[in-house]
C-alpha cells in the first residue's frame, strides 16, 4: 500500500529474516523496512519522516500509540523518535554481498545483488578483493561445512550458530589464482535455483573443485563425507 506512493518508495527497503536465507537462494517474504535512517556523518542527513514522508509517519505514530508509546521512548533511537539508531555500514546493505542467518537448521549462504536489508539475526559479507561468488562456493562447500563441524557452535537442538567469530575462522586461499571456474559453476547454480531446478549435480562438481583447491585427497574426501553423513549433516 505505502509503496504505491513513489516518494515513499525512496526509503522502503526489502528486508530478509534469517529463515528467508537458504543455500544459494533467497525466499523473500515481502517484508519492508522503513529506512528512516539517522544519517551518515558528512554523507547523508537524517530522514525527517514527519516532514517528508507523512504517510509513513502516520503509520509509525499509530504503531507507537498502539504500543503505549514504547516506540518513541525506546533507548536505541536516532535524532528523532522515528529515526533508526546510527549505522556505520548503512550503505553496505545496498552492495553485492553474501548473506546468512545467525541460527539455521541447514547449512546455507546466499548471494544478494538486490540490495536486501537484514534483521539483527542475520549477517552479511562484502569484499573488494576476492570475488564474492568464489567465496560463496567455499562457504557452501562440504569441506567448510566439515571444518565448521569441528570448530563452530550449535544450539542445543543441533542448529548451526553462524556467528561472525565462527565464520572468521574459515581459511581463505591468498595465492593468485583463476576464480573464473568457481564463479561459472556458482552462476549455473544461481540460474538453476531461479528456475526452481535441482542443483545437486552442479553442487557436487563444485564441492569436488573446492576439495581439490585445498589438496584434499579422494580418500580424505570419502572420510569427510562419511563423517558428515553419520552426523546427518546435509
Amino acid at each position: 500500500e505505502f509503496a504505491k506512493n513513489i516518494k515513499n518508495k525512496e526509503i522502503l527497503k526489502p528486508v530478509l529474516w534469517g529463515k528467508d536465507i537458504h543455500k544459494y537462494s533467497i525466499s523473500y517474504a515481502k517484508f519492508w523496512l522503513i529506512n528512516s535512517h539517522n544519517g551518515l556523518q558528512k554523507q547523508l542527513e537524517h530522514i525527517a519522516l514527519e516532514k517528508d514522508y507523512p504517510d509513513l509517519f502516520k503509520h509509525l505514530a499509530l504503531i507507537n500509540q498502539n504500543n503505549n508509546n514504547k516506540v518513541a521512548t525506546r533507548s536505541d533511537k536516532g535524532k528523532h523518535w522515528t529515526n533508526l539508531r546510527s549505522c556505520a555500514f548503512l550503505a553496505d546493505f545496498e552492495k553485492e554481498k553474501i548473506v546468512w542467518g545467525l541460527i539455521s537448521g541447514l547449512w546455507g549462504f546466499a548471494y544478494d545483488n538486490e540490495g536486501y536489508f537484514l534483521t539483527s539475526a542475520s549477517y552479511f559479507l562484502i569484499s573488494e578483493k576476492i570475488p564474492l561468488k568464489f567465496l560463496l562456493a567455499l562457504f557452501n562447500s562440504r569441506l567448510f561445512q566439515f571444518y565448521f563441524d569441528k570448530t563452530g557452535e550449535y544450539t542445543a537442538g543441533g542448529a548451526y550458530v553462524l556467528k561472525k567469530k565462527n565464520i572468521e575462522k574459515f581459511i581463505i586461499p591468498t595465492k593468485e589464482m583463476d576464480y573464473t571456474p568457481y564463479i561459472d559453476w556458482v552462476d549455473k547454480i544461481l540460474a538453476a535455483k531461479e528456475q526452481k531446478q535441482d542443483t545437486a549435480h552442479f553442487e557436487k562438481t563444485l564441492n569436488e573443485m573446492v576439495y581439490q583447491l585445498y589438496d584434499i585427497s579422494e580418500i580424505e574426501q570419502a572420510e569427510i563425507e562419511t563423517i558428515l553423513i553419520k552426523r546427518k549433516i546435509k
